[in-house]
């Protein structure tokens, strides 16, 4: 956790001046996110010095359980406006399809949305390699 910290605290903006993002998420998989929550509790004492959190670090822990047992991200506000969406195929907006079905007394409808989202700024995520 102090890793991803300071590796917001370095980041750097257009001009080359530091930016200070502050560490707002943790994205955790099912094996890494009770860890998390550890660190978070007021009853929380490092079994190292080197683990000692000497500012408490306050983020809000996410479950995705997509993610690999060590690996782990730390995200921003600023990760947010940096993600953006588009329509696939100038499809905007649900696309909705009759389904016929002469066997029944009944009207069905298959409704699909396309779209993809992308990053235009990298800045606000990072990710722990799992170590």
């Amino acid at each position: 956790m102090i890793e991803v910290r300071k590796l917001f605290g370095a980041q750097t903006g257009v001009g080359g001046n530091t930016i200070d993002l502050p560490y707002v998420f943790g994205l955790f998989g099912n094996d890494t996110i009770d860890s998390a929550e550890a660190l978070l509790s007021p009853n929380y004492v490092p079994t190292a010095a080197t683990s000692a959190l000497t500012q408490r670090t306050r983020f809000i822990p996410l479950l995705e359980r997509r993610l690999a047992a060590t690996k782990w991200y730390g995200a921003t506000d600023a990760f947010m406006s940096g993600m953006q969406y588009g329509y696939v195929g100038g499809n905007a907006g649900p696309q909705l399809e009759d389904i016929d079905d002469p066997m029944h007394d009944a009207i069905a409808y298959k409704v699909r949305l396309e779209f993809a989202i992308w990053l235009s700024d990298w800045r606000g995520l990072v990710k722990n390699l799992g170590v």
